[in-house]
């Protein structure tokens, strides 16, 4: 996803420098530029989940998008076995 804490629109006051706060500047740069109405990120850290599940109520909410669509992967612990994805929809 690249470094963006010396992009020039990344907000210096925004907090922490971790990737969900990459993911989100991304995120809400895109909308801004293409006026999105759905929302489809994938992604399999737990911590990320539980932010994501709340932004997008938030988004949807305040109508920024109609919908804010998640799918939760789940990494198979043996070979030759696919990932499990668990998908939300708010």
């Amino acid at each position: 996803m690249g470094d963006f804490n010396n992009h020039p629109d990344f907000p210096k006051t925004k907090s922490g420098s971790g990737t969900f706060e990459h993911k989100t500047f991304v995120i809400e740069k895109k909308m801004k530029e293409h006026q999105y109405k759905v929302i489809e990120i994938w992604d399999d850290r737990v911590d990320h989940i539980a932010m994501f599940k709340a932004i997008g109520a938030l988004w949807v909410k305040q109508k920024k998008v109609d919908e804010f669509i998640i799918h939760q992967v789940f990494e198979s612990k043996f070979d030759g076995v696919p990932a499990t994805i668990t998908r939300y929809a708010l």
